[in-house]
């Protein structure tokens, strides 16, 4: 799909971005950006406002459509990396492949999009970086191999963002807690109800109830749009 990117000043790029909190961020940078975001599929509330690229990180094609986008683009503002997932695999002693697989998506895919992307940011006067990490940085919570990629990630950042910071680009993440999709684990166990999910709350919610996507949205767009370079190497909590 494509989208008239005349009259709009700013550039941003959201990897994962045509569903959930990923198109949240992409709706409100659209109301005064061009915003391009990738994503498997486009389900049928998508917008005409956002430019869609499809396919997935795990195939060249993909790679080289978001690079030819960036060709034709120029500089590029900001990129937002919300791709990542534990793809149902939950134990510790998981097979290395499986492993591979949730390093490659929530990790590696993170750290070639940077190198893929600084020659167009740093052509920005203020260009921004976030990853979307979760709450496992902070409190190691849910299953293995996907908290020891996320914090490789959060590792990545806080090693990285002084050098990006020194070129004049801020590097910043967000980590919510669970959030609040109807379809997903969380939401189910509050439909139903019960000590399961009062279990669920005492252990992972902070706040006592699952975390808007919405409110996450709002903190990336904050952090998209600060025009200084204070929250580089930040973390911003969302729970």
């Amino acid at each position: 799909m494509g989208v008239d990117l005349k009259n709009k000043d700013h550039i941003f790029w959201v990897l994962g971005g045509t569903s959930g909190l990923g198109y949240l961020t992409c709706s409100r940078l659209a109301v005064d950006s061009k915003v391009f975001a990738l994503g498997r599929s486009v389900n049928s509330t998508c917008g005409d406002e956002i430019s869609y690229v499809l396919g997935n990180l795990d195939e060249a094609s993909t790679w080289e459509k978001i690079e030819s986008g960036l060709r034709n683009a120029g500089a590029v503002d900001g990129l937002v990396y919300n791709i990542g997932g534990s793809f149902g695999m939950h134990g510790w002693r998981d097979s290395l492949k499986n492993y591979e697989t949730i390093f490659r998506l929530n990790f590696f895919s993170a750290v070639r999009a940077i190198d893929l992307f600084l020659p167009y940011l740093v052509r920005s006067s203020s260009p921004r970086i976030v990853f979307v990490l979760s709450k496992s940085v902070r409190d190691f919570s849910g299953n293995t191999p996907y908290v020891a990629a996320k914090l490789a990630l959060l590792g990545y950042l806080r090693s990285v963002a002084p050098k990006l910071a020194s070129m004049g680009v801020s590097l910043s993440g967000v980590s919510p807690g669970a959030l609040d999709y109807e379809h997903r684990y969380p939401g189910r166990l509050r439909q139903a109800g019960g000590e399961e999910w009062l279990s669920f709350i005492r252990e992972n919610c902070l706040s006592g109830d699952l975390v808007s996507p919405e409110k996450v949205a709002e903190v990336i767009c904050l952090l998209l749009r600060e025009p200084s370079l204070c929250f580089s190497g930040s973390v911003v909590d969302v729970n």
